[in-house]
């Protein structure tokens, strides 16, 4: 990766990471947006997180994943797989794909689609910041959890 495609998906990691201290802030979720976030997984290796928003809801804490990408080309099915691989050998995190003006691919879609992980495209996150699309960030029964980690 050269300099300058580092430099926009650094400043695009922190817009989207803005927008989330936002959403919280707007939902008066007490949580915590991080950036850049290494956790070791299952595997033993260390996955690097973009933006990781954690927070607790009646007593239960959430991790939310973000995985963000300032392409021009399109979003290929290997990066739905190498981020499906960290959040299963993470554990307990939820996943959320942005992308900032590419499409996703077909394949990608249907990974994404069958591992639970959201597909956001950055003209779309308005409805974050609006409360429009809160099931995304406040837990149903489908959403994971670490239930012991208050103990």
């Amino acid at each position: 990766m050269n300099n300058v495609s580092k430099e926009k998906g650094d400043k695009f990691e922190s817009i989207v990471e803005k927008i989330y201290i936002q959403i919280a802030n707007n939902e008066r979720i007490k949580a915590k947006v991080e950036k850049h976030v290494p956790i070791i997984g299952a595997d033993g290796a260390s996955h690097e997180i973009d933006i990781l928003y954690s927070y607790e809801h009646f007593g239960v804490n959430y991790k939310v994943a973000i995985e963000c990408k300032n392409w021009k080309n399109p979003i290929n099915v290997g990066e739905l797989r190498n981020f499906s691989y960290k959040l299963e050998h993470i554990g307990n995190i939820n996943g959320i794909f942005i992308s900032a003006e590419s499409e996703f691919q077909d394949g990608a879609k249907k990974v994404s689609s069958y591992n639970g992980i959201r597909l956001i495209k950055y003209n779309e996150l308005y409805k974050f910041i609006n409360g429009e699309n809160g099931k995304y960030l406040v837990p149903d029964y489908k959403t994971i959890g670490d239930l012991f980690g208050c103990l």
